[in-house]
């Protein structure tokens, strides 16, 4: 009886202690598997991050080669546009001096079809049609023609009248500069000549260069100051 009782004892515990290893061993595969689960979410959040990361620098670089792109279309287009405003002045300019050639009263019409003078671009005759412009017995197209052959004169002579100013002014100014300059150049060897202390030494020096070269001739005593001069 005894015996059995032990054998009972020893068996419980034998199964107490399976079921002690079976739970430890449970215990360690649901921390396994936990631990498993935040390296998963860890590594999937990094991967999404680096995601992320690499859709805003592709992002960035588009945007800055949009940028880049932008920019360079802007300097394109400003340098045409600059391009332009200089064939339309260049252009004004050859209309204006032909028509000054001709004392303002050059036919316009002639002018207008050359290809290379963009005329209507200045709005100088935008709103005339050309069917109105070749009809000779229309009066309000020769009236329209009229008018703008006179706005034009004015506004060729306005410009050239400026111009002609300008130039003028510069040229005027630049005279006025050389005469300045002349003027104080002039006025400083005055005024250093007319320095008493300045005078009366080089007058003493004549006086003694006289005394020491009486026997001298004129060419001389220039030949001696020019050598003076250059040293």
């Amino acid at each position: 009886m005894i015996d059995d009782l032990g054998r009972r004892l020893s068996h419980q515990a034998s199964q107490q202690r399976e079921k002690d290893r079976q739970a430890d061993a449970r215990l360690d595969r649901q921390q396994q598997h936990r631990e498993w689960l935040e390296n998963s979410r860890v590594l999937n959040r990094a991967r999404e991050q680096q995601r992320k990361d690499d859709t805003r620098a592709v992002e960035l670089e588009q945007k800055r080669q949009d940028s880049l792109a932008g920019q360079a279309e802007k300097a394109a287009i400003s340098r045409d546009e600059q391009e332009e405003i200089t064939h339309r002045e260049q252009s004004l300019q050859l209309i204006g001096a032909h028509i000054y050639r001709q004392n303002l009263e050059a036919d316009f019409d002639h002018l207008v079809n050359v290809k290379n003078v963009e005329v209507q671009e200045h709005d100088l005759i935008t709103g005339i049609d050309t069917r109105n412009r070749l009809t000779t017995d229309n009066n309000t197209a020769r009236n329209q023609r009229r008018e703008i052959r006179e706005h034009t004169k004015a506004y060729i002579r306005e410009r050239l009248t400026d111009f002609y100013l300008a130039e003028a002014a510069k040229v005027t100014a630049q005279q006025n500069q050389e005469r300045t300059i002349k003027a104080e150049s002039a006025a400083r060897i005055r005024e250093k000549w007319t320095d008493n202390d300045i005078r009366k030494d080089f007058e003493l020096f004549m006086a003694e260069l006289a005394q020491k070269t009486k026997a001298w001739q004129t060419s001389d005593i220039e030949g001696v100051l020019r050598k003076l001069n250059e040293a």
